[in-house]
């Protein structure tokens, strides 16, 4: 036995050994990279040593509890007038918001030795930042001793990679260059939000448990490199399924006290590139969007997520990845795929692009960035609720909390290789293959990626490169096969231009390992560096929570921006992922000996953290970069206007209700954004006005996709501008009434003082309208009412009731005695009645009254009035629409019965109403229509409500007009074909969009389209103000608008003038995917306005011959069959054969498949329709089966439309069903005849079981 003398010997010589051992580890891992401290351990010790660590790490991980936070708080920087940050295009400048970013933190702490603890920063932005993490540093040591806890060794600050929110933030050169510099309040805007996410995460700080698991997720990335990728050793690839990771992974963190989830962070590769280059509105991209929903979804279920639940999606080993998953197509109408090697199409990059799921929608990629992000929230949300079931809990997490971080120059690390080999980093370099871009974003001029050793590019770029500053010999040699272009490391005028000093940090929780990446790791530079850290913890014994390895995953780009980590291989290949490489061919290898080297440091038995050396201190800019960015000077609101006014509402005159789907928007007299961010505020809301409440009820905020803010400056010289708020109306709004806010602050002119908009008028209170089912009231002007406001917001008008709002807004507002008069009547009448649905019953008799005042019009008016417009006639059920008397709403033309098959019909059912104030009402379309004199102009703009057409112009009846004299009939012998002008798939599918909302293309079949969109031949306009169309000139073409805009004049004389005003007001204005012309496909019509181009444009033209030729076609074909299936039909036997071609005419086709619901009980009624063939079902609430069947020639649908009530029952179809459908319009013009016979074939007037619809 060794006496106590004895002992104490051993015990100080042991422990004067480690101090010795710990002293060389420090030097050795500063000045040899590659030296193992371990190695100077004999084996048998380490085995002890490991026994001693795995004995002490089960010891302190008895309890799995943390102490968990999570915050999240806004950090949306200016969202106008600034460079956005990821394609570096300096067009690329922001217009307004769609989603507003978001910081969100994640804090897990130790209960018993507070200082172990990280916080994980996932915020909506391209990427971390030197300047951005020292002020939250800063900012977070200003909050008191409380934050002192949180250091530069366990905040990790990292970006989703969102390519759609503003720049100029950033601390080196470089990125600054395409922003003009750098912007104060942009840079401040996410340090005081990721300061905010983190002291509220700090703040509710309570006992907890983490658990992780993960899912595969197949459908939402690909590898948009995969040349490079095949240059890594086969053997390797041939490990991995995909050749990018298809892992999502999630860390759950779930309270004690109640069992619910307070927040998951989520590691998933995909770039955030889904959002395109022209994209101007500030989103977060498809991070952005899976956060959003996980958030918004876990608010439904409360039983088991916390109130302010808080989801991070992280990226990981993104370098190489592509939300674009369709790949890769040439855009220069070809329509091949991009040439595999380097992405080029015809030599070269610029027409190379990705597609998402929903490409070709003209939408900048909303959809698509919508899908890819819905589709990482959905593998989220599986992964939740696998961990919430009994049979699969996830893995829980047990274990100590670790953390470090140090500075490690990267400009000239020498280290040991794998093999045994030195190797060295170089200063920071990028090269040729940089400038080309990728495939989700080509870059410029004629580089190319693929350009290893001689870029064979223009010899200017090398002298451009020179006069910047010139790589030196030793530095080409460093980074070869890369060939230099901008020589950044070395560049340090005014200051440098990329990092050279870069972040290595690496967090630990129990057997999770946080590589914590400067830069976007290529997939398989991720998975080695991944898996180094792993098998070096495993060596270690590192997971004390007994596994045999440790879980790692790899987060950024963070704390820093070092651009891409590709492995060696890829590197050698120099596509852009190699040539954006920094520190030359041994980067990767660089950071994963520098980070292994660190990961004894993560174990409870290392040396204390204060003795790890932090390495140099990188130069921080923030209060010394260049900026170039013009401040806001001041904002007026223009003369006789205020701020806040509406000056577009929504739509009065087209609209009574707007639907789910729908978009409804209005502009408002605005000022700059930039005034004040509102950060945890907004610039927008929907609220929705509730009975009986004078506070309305918000409904969406700016932070909602469906929302959008867009700002857009009127004047520069004035400080004019305005705003304008668009609501795509979401599936889970209920029916009811709502109204569009607008929030801002001007700027003073003189003092500059920033001041919010002032209230115009007091609170109104508005009550609300009867519900609806599935309908949501139209947000209307009222005429008689001026701008309402509350507190300090302006909002668009709201009718005073649904019903009636309509009435008003396409009538002259009346004066007070005839108002009276009117209700008066309206109450004699209804004291008579005594009807049962008071609602109906009044708009009943006002459709009546009308019906009756606008005969009266028609009668004393049957000449062209002095006085302007009258509203055209239209007839209601009851009226004989064959009757040739003053009442009929048909006014059938003479050609039309000269020409069976003619389109002219259907003319005069688009047409929408003149009104006294101004022009018609526009027709709906996807493009959003609007006609003057039956032709159609595609306005991407808004329509002056003001403007007055011509005196007498198309007054109750369009002019008369003529075409060639075509017979269908003998189309057959004719040896004419159409004409066919190449177009790439892109812009076929482009066209095809463009012309499918046209009525005039509606009825075409998938031959007859191909023909006329082979028709279409192109047409350049080389510059602004060249008149495409004369108001007054005949018309003999229809325009597709593919590139630019184009403004539309209407001159009060009908004809178009000499002189300055001689092209009339401003009325709307055309841009992509508008069309014009349409009368000159049927008619030789004059043209009814003038079409100017604001710019260098694209159209597409179609003669009207050669449509007739078609259109005459389709149509006497389509007449044909109708009126042979209408001969069938009993209802119709008592009709003449001219009565049955009337509605032929009118008819369409629609087709469902079996199991797909017709019309559902309960919903207005909007269609009448015949079975063509094919079986159908009647069904009723509350009854499990059909109390109807339907077969050929049976019709439904006809009750909801005779008597204006909702639907009776539910129509579902049995078998594939071809149904004739006829719109309520057309329905009460036609079946007049045959009204009395349907309403005695009523079923609820007789003793069956039947049920009509």
């Amino acid at each position: 036995m060794l006496s106590p003398n004895q002992l104490a010997g051993i015990t100080l010589a042991f422990l004067s050994l480690l101090f010795i051992l710990q002293t060389q580890f420090q030097y050795q891992s500063s000045h040899e990279p590659g030296w193992s401290w371990q190695a100077c351990l004999p084996k048998y010790w380490r085995l002890d040593w490991k026994a001693r660590q795995l004995q002490w790490s089960t010891a302190d991980s008895q309890s799995d509890e943390y102490l968990l936070g999570v915050g999240k708080a806004d950090i949306t920087g200016p969202s106008v007038e600034i460079n956005f940050m990821g394609f570096a295009d300096p067009k690329q400048v922001g217009s307004g918001i769609r989603q507003r970013l978001y910081s969100r933190a994640f804090i897990v702490a130790d209960p018993v030795h507070p200082k172990d603890r990280f916080v994980y920063l996932v915020l909506d932005t391209q990427s971390g930042d030197t300047a951005i993490r020292h002020g939250i540093l800063q900012g977070l040591q200003e909050l008191g001793p409380d934050y002192e806890v949180y250091t530069r060794s366990n905040v990790a600050v990292t970006g989703t990679h969102s390519h759609s929110g503003p720049g100029a933030w950033l601390n080196y050169l470089l990125p600054q260059i395409t922003s003009k510099g750098f912007d104060k309040q942009s840079y401040e805007a996410i340090v005081t939000g990721a300061i905010r996410s983190i002291e509220r995460a700090h703040r509710g700080l309570e006992p907890g448990r983490l658990s992780y698991d993960s899912a595969v997720l197949t459908e939402a990335n690909v590898n948009r490199s995969p040349f490079a990728y095949l240059a890594n050793p086969s053997e390797e690839r041939a490990r991995y399924e995909h050749d990018v990771d298809k892992t999502i992974t999630m860390l759950r963190f779930t309270r004690s006290r109640d069992g619910k989830h307070i927040g998951a962070l989520n590691w998933f590769p995909v770039h955030g590139t889904s959002m395109l280059g022209n994209n101007t509105l500030v989103t977060g991209d498809n991070k952005g969007i899976a956060a959003y929903l996980l958030e918004r979804d876990s608010r439904i279920d409360e039983e088991n997520f916390a109130e302010n639940f808080v989801a991070g999606f992280s990226q990981s080993n993104v370098g190489d990845t592509s939300p674009n998953i369709e790949g890769a197509y040439c855009e220069d109408g070809s329509g091949e795929q991009c040439s595999f090697e380097a992405s080029l199409c015809g030599g070269k990059s610029q027409p190379c692009h990705g597609r998402g799921p929903f490409f070709g929608l003209d939408d900048a990629g909303t959809k698509s960035c919508f899908e890819i992000g819905k589709r990482q929230f959905e593998a989220a949300k599986h992964i939740l609720r696998s961990m919430q079931s009994r049979d699969r809990t996830g893995t829980p997490v047990r274990g100590e909390i670790r953390s470090l971080h140090t500075f490690n120059d990267m400009s000239a690390f020498t280290f040991t290789l794998p093999n045994g080999s030195t190797a060295s980093t170089c200063p920071a370099a990028l090269g040729y293959s940089f400038a080309a871009g990728t495939t989700d974003g080509p870059g410029a001029f004629d580089f190319k990626q693929n350009s290893s050793g001689d870029p064979n590019a223009n010899p200017l770029w090398a002298s451009v490169r020179n006069f910047i500053h010139e790589p030196s010999e030793e530095q080409k040699a460093c980074h070869y096969p890369k060939p230099i272009l901008l020589d950044v490391g070395e560049t340090t005028s005014p200051y440098l231009w990329t990092p050279n000093i870069v972040d290595m940090q690496l967090l630990r929780v129990g057997p999770l390992i946080i590589i914590v990446s400067p830069g976007e790791a290529t997939t398989m530079a991720g998975r080695r560096w991944k898996e180094a850290i792993a098998d070096t913890a495993t060596s270690l014994d590192l997971d004390g929570a007994g596994f045999s390895k440790p879980l790692v995953v790899l987060g950024g780009p963070a704390n820093t921006y070092t651009h891409y980590i590709a492995t060696e291989e890829e590197y050698g290949v120099q596509r852009y992922e190699g040539a954006s490489t920094l520190y030359g061919p041994h980067t990767l290898n660089a950071y994963i000996n520098a980070t292994t080297h660190l990961v004894p440091y993560l174990s409870s038995f290392a040396a204390p953290k204060h003795s790890l050396d932090p390495g140099p201190d990188p130069p921080v800019n923030s209060n010394s970069s260049l900026t170039f960015i013009n401040p806001v000077v001041y904002d007026t609101s223009g003369f006789r206007h205020s701020f806040g006014d509406v000056v577009r509402n929504v739509d009065p005159a087209e609209k009574r209700m707007y639907r789910i789907g729908e978009s409804v928007s209005a502009t408002f007299i605005g000022a700059n954004p930039r005034n004040d961010l509102r950060l945890e505020g907004t610039y927008a809301e929907v609220q929705r006005v509730a009975e009986h409440s004078i506070a309305p009820v918000t409904v969406a905020t700016d932070e909602d996709w469906d929302l959008v803010f867009t700002w857009r400056r009127t004047n520069q010289v004035v400080g004019t501008s305005e705003v304008t708020i668009t609501w795509k109306i979401p599936e889970e709004v209920d029916a009811g009434r709502y109204r569009l806010v607008y929030h801002g602050n001007s700027k003073a002119l003189g003092t500059g003082q920033i001041r919010e908009l002032a209230p115009l008028e007091p609170p109104v209170l508005l009550r609300a309208p009867p519900p609806l089912s599935s309908i949501l009231a139209q947000i209307v002007s009222s005429r008689a009412t001026g701008p309402l406001a509350i507190g300090t917001t302006r909002v668009a008008h709201l009718p005073q009731s649904l019903h009636t709002s309509s009435l008003i807004s396409n009538c002259h507002p009346p004066n007070r005695a005839d108002f009276d008069n009117e209700i008066n009547a309206l109450r004699r009448e209804y004291t008579k009645q005594q009807p049962d649905d008071v609602l109906q019953y009044c708009a009943n008799y006002f459709l009546k009254r009308l019906e009756s005042q606008r005969l009266e019009t028609r009668l004393a008016k049957r000449h062209p009035s002095s006085r302007g417009l009258e509203m055209d006639g239209t007839s209601f059920p009851g009226s004989n629409p064959f009757d040739a008397g003053p009442g009929n709403g048909m006014n059938t033309l003479s050609e039309e019965d000269d020409h069976p098959g003619s389109p002219t019909s259907k003319v005069q059912e688009t047409i929408a109403p003149m009104s006294k104030s101004g022009p018609p009402a526009a027709a709906s379309s996807a493009f959003g229509h609007s006609e003057f004199a039956g032709e159609r102009f595609s306005a991407t703009g808004a329509m002056d409500g003001t403007h007055s057409l011509p005196q007498g112009y198309n007054f109750s009846r369009r002019t008369s007009v003529s075409a060639e004299s075509m017979n269908p009939a003998d189309s057959a012998s004719s040896d004419w074909t159409p004409p066919v002008h190449y177009k790439s798939p892109e812009q076929e599918g482009r066209l095809r969009q463009a012309v499918a909302p046209n009525f005039l293309f509606s009825h075409l079949d998938e031959d007859q389209t191909k023909q006329v969109l082979g028709a279409l031949q192109e047409k350049n306009i080389p510059a602004k103000g060249i008149k495409v169309i004369s108001q007054g000139d005949v018309g003999d073409y229809f325009y597709i608008v593919e590139k630019g805009n184009f403004d539309i004049y209407v001159n009060a004389s009908g004809k178009l003038e000499t002189g300055a005003d001689g092209m009339g007001k401003k009325v709307a204005d055309i841009g992509p995917g508008g069309s014009f012309g349409e009368l000159a496909l049927m008619y030789n019509a004059p043209r009814a306005a003038t079409v100017v181009s604001t710019d260098s444009s694209t159209l597409w033209a179609l003669d009207r011959v050669t449509f007739r030729r078609i259109i005459m076609d389709s149509a006497f074909q389509r007449r044909q069959m109708y009126e042979a299936f209408l001969a069938e039909v009993p209802l119709l036997e008592s009709l003449t054969t001219y009565e049955r071609s009337k509605i032929a005419d009118a008819l369409n086709t629609q087709k469902f498949p079996p199991g797909q619901t017709i019309i559902q009980e309960g919903d207005i009624g909007e269609n009448f329709y015949l079975l063509e063939s094919g079986e159908a079902q009647v069904f009723k609430r509350g009854q499990e089966t059909a109390v109807h069947q339907y077969k050929k020639g049976d019709y439904f649908g006809e009750l909801a439309l005779l008597d204006d009530k909702p639907r009776a029952a539910s129509v579902v179809s049995k078998t594939d069903v071809k149904l004739a459908t006829l719109g309520k319009d057309g329905f009460q013009r036609l079946m007049g005849p045959v009204a009395d016979i349907m309403r005695r074939n009523d079923p609820s007037r007789m003793d069956t079981e039947k049920t009509s619809t």
